[in-house]
Parts: C-alpha cells; sequence; structure tokens
C-alpha cells in the first residue's frame, strides 16, 4: 500500500491509500518512483491524531446500586 495525498491551489487536502495496481495511474504521474528508505532505518508511521480513549468504568450492578444510593454518578 502506498498513501498519496492531493492538495489543491485552495488549500484542499484528502490523503488515500491504493495499491500497486490502483496507484497505477498516480505512479505513472509522478514518473520515477520514490527512493526505498535505506533497510537500517523503519518505514515512518503514520501521525496518530486525536486524543487517548478513555475507557468506560466497568461496574457491577451492586456498585451501581451503591453509587445510585449515596447520590453519585
Amino acid at each position: 500500500m502506498v498513501r498519496y495525498t492531493i492538495t489543491a491551489d485552495d488549500g484542499r487536502e484528502r490523503s488515500f491509500d491504493r495499491c500497486a495496481e490502483h496507484g497505477k495511474p498516480f505512479e505513472e504521474l509522478l514518473g520515477e518512483p520514490a527512493p526505498e528508505p535505506p533497510a537500517d532505518q523503519p518505514a515512518a508511521e503514520p501521525k496518530k491524531t486525536g486524543r487517548p480513549r478513555r475507557r468506560t468504568r466497568v461496574m457491577t450492578v451492586d456498585e451501581i446500586n451503591k453509587e445510585k444510593a449515596k447520590g453519585g454518578s
């Protein structure tokens, strides 16, 4: 898979992944293939965006009822 990014002059941008077969038209437009990263250096990982997810608190029915009784949430 290869990630392609198209950017318009007005700043709009769209990224998408394509396999070798479906990326062929883009590769033809780009000309020479991009150089391969050196074997001793791993390829760059995509940036993670957004906030980390918070886990939902797991409670038993008894714990829920106790929270309700004392007015907690």
